[in-house]
């Protein structure tokens, strides 16, 4: 763990954010995007057993926005 917080510290570095970030903030951002894709079924890739524990500790609305909800569901070669 000691490794890959490190690694995200280097990589957070060298492309320039200055904003206090951490793996936390990457965890709910990915979280996030996952239950738009998956919608109802994300705790199962989580490990969660309910959704209200996702809602309170780890999605949030404001992370994608109307552009980024259509390009989720844009389906450029059919499937």
């Amino acid at each position: 763990m000691n490794t890959l917080s490190k690694s995200f510290s280097y990589y957070k570095d060298k492309s320039g954010i200055k904003k206090d970030i951490s793996l936390k903030h990457l965890r709910k951002t990915y979280i996030s995007w996952v239950n738009q894709v998956m919608g109802g079924e994300t705790g199962k890739l989580t490990s969660h057993s309910t959704d209200k524990f996702l809602k309170e500790h780890y999605l949030d609305p404001k992370i994608l926005s109307a552009l980024q909800i259509a390009v989720l569901k844009t389906k450029v070669f059919g499937s």
